[in-house]
């Protein structure tokens, strides 16, 4: 999406990546500051950009051909695409709890982009950013729902004291918790994908918060409610279910916390009271 806002030409540098990226001819990783210690930064000299700093959790660095980076400075932001084989650029994998999402570090070390675009205000960033984080709560809600959709199937077939123990009140009260907290996530999701394309930025802001916290829940609940249902074969390596698990609480923390989020939908009711 930020490609697509920024690209001004097909047959410019980022047009190009643009078009070899929706070919699949290409793998680009973004490089954007996650946390307090992140940083990228650009200066510009006779040559033209620079860009030096590091950035962590980065989805799929270590295969990336390109890295989209979005690096700050006191003139302003900018989005540049960078050869991810660069010299410059340093790749370390990261050790994460998801192991089925490979994440890196990416250190760049007076890096020369291949294509820069200053970026005037944060609406573009912020727009792709939204767009980004509606995905997320969309994946988390799939998540949360084949975690219910496991447990149902187990409650009806696993047995005990000769009887399937979905027929237990502990059990159905388990999945009945989880069924509601999937679609209260679901509605929230539904709701963030349809504010982008008909409310002002802020309420969009807001609907979009408000399905990322709902679907870290939801995708949390049903992970670990699920594990309680299957018991111990729950807990197993053998089982898929501490896949969903680690996934659920990995995108939890990605992209910024569940407290910022929170802070913003507290301000924004505020402000509309």
């Amino acid at each position: 999406m930020l490609l697509s806002e920024l690209a001004p030409a097909p047959d410019d540098q980022m047009g190009i990546t643009l078009a070899r990226l929706a070919t699949g001819s290409t793998r680009v990783a973004v490089a954007g500051n996650q946390s307090a210690r992140d940083g990228v930064v650009w200066s510009d000299d006779d040559e033209g950009v620079v860009l030096s700093g590091h950035t962590h959790f980065v989805i799929g660095g270590m295969d990336a051909d390109t890295v989209l980076v979005i690096a700050t400075s006191d003139k302003g932001r900018l989005v540049a695409t960078v050869d991810a084989t660069d010299n410059g650029v340093e790749r370390t994998a990261m050790t994460t709890l998801d192991l089925t999402r490979p994440m890196a570090s990416v250190t760049f070390d007076g890096v020369r982009p291949t294509e820069w675009v200053p970026v005037e205000g944060t609406g573009a960033v912020d727009r792709a950013t939204a767009a980004m984080w509606t995905v997320l709560a969309a994946e988390q809600v799939g998540s949360a729902r084949a975690c219910l959709d496991m447990s149902v199937v187990y409650a009806k077939t696993r047995k005990q004291f000769g009887r399937p123990i979905g027929s237990f009140q502990a059990i159905k009260h388990r999945l009945v918790d989880m069924s509601i907290a999937v679609e209260l996530a679901e509605a929230a999701v539904l709701d963030a994908a349809n504010a982008a394309v008909d409310r002002d930025e802020a309420s969009m802001f807001t609907a979009v918060s408000i399905a990322r916290v709902l679907a870290s829940r939801a995708a949390s609940f049903a992970a670990e409610e699920s594990i309680q249902v299957h018991g111990g074969i729950g807990f197993t390596w053998e089982h898929v279910l501490h896949h969903y698990f680690r996934r659920a609480k990995s995108v939890e923390m990605l992209f910024g916390s569940m407290d910022s989020h929170l802070d913003y939908i507290a301000e924004a009711v505020l402000e509309q009271a």
